[in-house]
């Protein structure tokens, strides 16, 4: 099992952990995953039109509308696809990472990189160097298995939109985490083609937000676009 240990600033001990499939029961009996925050946290995309939230989903009913998604999609998995770290804090949920692995043929080892879909630490343990420590771990253990970039927009946290608003919120912040962490900053480039193939190709011209007869919805929607786009972050790996 890949474990990482740290003494935070606030003198609280931090385990960073990479959960599998049979780590389910300790995830479920972590002392607030019932809480609102984490419940509400969620990086499996969308089924039909229902967020997915992923520690929703831990502790549903198996008959419940979360049940046609397995939760082994997000964990981490034997052939190292799936990585899902888990920092936890007191027995607490303190933040995850999520990422997939990638490459173009199962058989075609000259260049593996991964995917960060999202990385979130709660609230009640922000500011103490937590999502760094996340980063730096899936750093280590990509190396360690033989990856050669990790990519990530800018718009990765699960929470980067603001549902109470429907508008996006700064990502600030995780720019600069990311930044802090050593990642290159991209222009405008297909951030699906850059994992999969290696080919860091920029995109296509896309309509202009501020067309006439275009709703608020498709505009916001085609700003979330941009604002995604504009900017990607990759780590170059085993330098």
């Amino acid at each position: 099992m890949f474990k990482r240990t740290h003494m935070l600033k606030n003198g609280k001990q931090l385990e960073i952990l990479r959960c599998t499939n049979d780590d389910i029961p300790y995830i479920r009996n972590l002392k607030n995953i019932m809480d609102d925050e984490v419940q509400n946290l969620y990086h499996m995309g969308t089924h039909k039109t229902t967020r997915m939230y992923y520690f929703k989903k831990l502790m549903a009913e198996p008959e419940s509308d979360y049940a046609n998604i397995p939760i082994r999609a997000s964990l981490s998995t034997a052939n190292n696809k799936n990585i899902f770290l888990l920092a936890v804090i007191n027995n607490e949920i303190a933040g995850y990472v999520q990422a997939n692995g990638m490459w173009k043929k199962e058989e075609d080892p000259a260049r593996k990189n991964i995917c960060i879909w999202d990385i979130e630490v709660i609230s009640k343990y922000r500011r103490l160097g937590i999502a760094f420590l996340l980063i730096e771990a899936l750093k280590e253990w990509s190396t360690e298995n033989g990856y050669d970039n990790i990519y990530s927009e800018s718009r990765t946290n699960s929470s980067w939109w603001n549902t109470d608003k429907k508008s996006l919120k700064d990502n600030t912040a995780g720019i600069n985490l990311y930044l802090k962490t050593g990642a290159l900053e991209l222009n405008n480039i297909d951030i699906k083609k850059a994992v999969i193939f290696g080919e860091e190709e920029v995109f296509d011209e896309i309509p202009n937000i501020g067309e006439k007869n275009m709703d608020e919805h498709e505009r916001l929607r085609l700003q979330c676009f941009n604002e995604m786009r504009a900017k990607s972050y990759k780590w170059i790996l085993n330098k």
